[in-house]
């Protein structure tokens, strides 16, 4: 044996624990729905591929995690919440829904 570390035989992965995706984040804020949450950051991207975009760091039960939306309505809803987080408070605590086709914070 050679002791070589680099051929070890490792484990199983889940593809989600090493990709984070062209936007960097955990996956869609649809995944949330029904979910309350404390959104801690909001950044706004023009992406060639997609168009404007939201990647929102949000908290959920004590967890920091960077969540992706295209949803105009949540763009438009960020950028109001963008706002206050700019006025200094820490974060903005909403819950997302879903109400027929669009998606919602409450």
């Amino acid at each position: 044996m050679s002791g070589n570390k680099k051929n070890e035989e490792k484990g199983i992965i889940s593809f989600s624990e090493f990709y984070k995706g062209v936007l960097g984040s955990q996956g869609s804020l649809s995944e949330l729905v029904n979910q309350e949450f404390i959104i801690r950051e909001v950044e706004f991207k023009i992406t060639e591929q997609y168009g404007e975009t939201a990647l929102v760091t949000i908290e959920i039960d004590g967890h920091k995690a960077k969540y992706h939306t295209f949803s105009g309505v949540l763009l438009k809803q960020l950028k109001e919440i963008k706002k206050k987080l700019d006025e200094g408070y820490k974060g903005v605590k909403v819950t997302l829904k879903k109400v027929k086709r669009y998606y919602t914070f409450v």
